[in-house]
């Protein structure tokens, strides 16, 4: 019962139609704390230990499902600076450093805890390590002043701007009275995020000094509140357990009113706001971490595309070609028909079809050979195998969104880019702001002869940023083999091209297939990206030529939580 959280709501803001008092995020919580408490065996001697005498609570990672929301209710940007009290393994940290590129300090009873935390933040590359600090201490020992100085615990360590916690209800017991006198008496005010259970509410479970020789029960006896914390329960934040005491000086009804209103995300909406180029947002040796994992969800990717290809050129004849393309559209229509009727047909993703139909569907239309995509965010398996990717594809959203113009927004990982005027008068979009955005999807799409995506109504509709990078270009792609006359694109170009369809959105002015102006970005080179607005329509022209390959990674954010299959579940 570590983490079992205990009602820390008024009670007309119930956390649950129930009204007993279990955030949103319980059943992944519960889960982590019996792999890593329930399970184990707790009590050493060991000094430096999570479970070591001078422990106040033992180490459970942060839910996955509860991070977004503690970024968003501690509202950061790149000038925070936030400190994590018992940070555990780091990934709240983590993630804060990936997204924001704030300044970061983890402080860590757990030796063991504290170098997975360093060794994870350097698998996740410059962009987190420069802004993280580790601190092996005792937080119940340390001296007053140090939340509220530059510089008082450790060299080089700013003092927080917001202050967390991910303790038990008995962690948070013994800290109240320190944390609330260095809140009182800061030089720099900060606020406090807590989760599970908040500082005016939070009991302690263990019982400190508890007995109950005179009669009573020590859990219920105890007084709330004792130090006075006046806690923000947000009405989203809070049903996914996290709560925020403000700064010194901002009242709750201060800080309910400076909460961010999100842009809109809407289809309408994003036509206003240009996509943005960030040249060189990934390098080679994340193009081949890319490649390992594609590799390793489907072994043999590459290999059948290199047969595909040499195929329709070295030892196939044109009725082949056709057969082979019939059969394509055969499968595809099967697995649809499965998807809509329901039908088991043997199909891998069959036991979940009557629970998302859309996703099956999806998932049918793409395997096929013109256009096929790979989910690399399957079970995490982008943040365990390629960790860097996924935090420059992060941070290259959040940039992007900040930035006011494509050259602010190049600075991301890589060098500036020249893209005319059409963009440098753009204001920053705000799509991130006062949103809990989680990684929606991670694909690796490879597109051969035909392929592309073409639908003129084409959204990614649902998320709110999407990122994409070019891996492999056509051949041609970004020369005068682009160029055709009166600029329509025609059989010349190998296609592949990224294109917008929004008078604002710069890049080359073109007339598709269709009749319709299009906004194309032949400019494109191996490890450049694409940052725009979910809802605006996009695509990618239809390849033309046997031989013409390209290969591309996506990703997606949204505030739809976690998925750990594909883009809908």
């Amino acid at each position: 019962h570590a983490f079992r959280v205990r009602p820390s709501m008024p009670d007309d803001e119930p956390y649950d139609e129930t009204n007993v008092g279990l955030d949103l995020c319980e059943t992944e919580q519960s889960e982590l704390a019996r792999q890593y408490v329930l399970t184990q065996q707790l009590g050493t001697n060991e000094e430096w230990s999570h479970s070591g005498p001078k422990s106040i609570s033992p180490f459970a990672p942060c839910a996955s499902s509860r991070v977004p929301h503690i970024l968003d209710a501690a509202r950061l940007d790149s000038s925070s600076v936030l400190w994590d009290l018992g940070c555990g393994d780091g990934r709240v940290l983590h993630e804060a450093a990936a997204r924001y590129g704030c300044r970061c300090v983890g402080v860590e009873i757990d030796k063991v805890c504290l170098e997975a935390s360093e060794k994870r933040a350097e698998a996740l590359g410059d962009l987190v390590t420069k802004n993280c600090s580790w601190l092996l201490k005792d937080i119940t020992n340390l001296p007053v002043g140090s939340l509220g100085t530059d510089d008082a615990v450790a060299i080089n360590t700013p003092s927080p701007t917001i202050v967390m916690l991910f303790v038990t209800g008995h962690g948070l017991c013994a800290l109240s009275g320190w944390l609330k006198r260095e809140w009182e008496t800061a030089a720099k005010p900060f606020a406090v995020v807590t989760c599970v259970e908040a500082l005016d509410k939070c009991v302690d479970l263990i019982s400190i000094g508890g007995s109950n020789n005179g009669g009573g029960n020590p859990l219920f006896d105890q007084a709330l509140n004792p130090h006075d914390w006046d806690v923000y329960r947000d009405t989203t934040h809070a049903k996914y357990g996290v709560f925020v005491t403000p700064p010194r000086g901002i009242s709750v009804t201060e800080w309910r009113n400076q909460k961010v209103t999100p842009a809109p995300a809407d289809p309408e909406s994003a036509k206003k706001h240009a996509p943005r180029l960030v040249k060189n947002a990934l390098d080679e040796n994340d193009v081949s971490a890319i490649e390992a994992l594609v590799e390793m969800l489907q072994p043999g990717f590459f290999d059948e595309a290199s047969k595909d290809s040499n195929d329709s050129i070295d030892s196939k004849d044109s009725n082949d070609a056709l057969n082979d393309s019939s059969r394509d559209d055969e499968t595809l229509a099967m697995r649809l028909a499965s998807a809509l009727l329901g039908d088991d047909a043997g199909d891998a993703y069959a036991t979940k079809k009557q629970q998302s139909i859309w996703s099956a569907a999806e998932d049918a239309c793409h395997q096929h050979r013109t256009h096929r995509v790979v989910h690399l965010h399957q079970d995490d398996c982008l943040g365990k195998y390629a960790p860097r990717v996924r935090a420059k594809l992060l941070r290259c959203a959040f940039n992007a969104d900040a930035a006011a113009g494509d050259a602010d927004a190049a600075s991301v990982t890589g060098t500036p880019c020249d893209s005319g005027t059409d963009l440098q008068t753009s204001q920053p979009w705000g799509l991130t702001r006062g949103r809990a955005l989680f990684l929606r999807s991670a694909e690796y799409h490879a597109y051969e002869n035909s392929g592309g995506v073409t639908d003129p109504d084409h959204r990614d509709t649902g998320s709110v940023i999407t990122v994409s990078v070019l891996l492999k270009k056509p051949p041609g792609l970004g020369t005068a083999k682009d160029k055709c006359e009166s600029g329509h694109l025609g059989s010349n170009p190998s296609g592949g091209v990224f294109f917008t369809r929004d008078t604002c959105d710069g890049g080359e002015a073109v007339t598709y297939e269709t009749g319709e102006v299009i906004f194309t970005r032949a400019d494109l080179a191996r490890g450049d990206a694409i940052v725009f607005p979910s809802e605006k329509r996009h695509g990618v022209t239809a390849l033309v030529g046997k031989t013409s390959v390209r290969r591309s990674v996506v990703i997606e954010l949204w505030e739809g939580g976690l998925t750990r299959r594909n883009r809908q579940e």
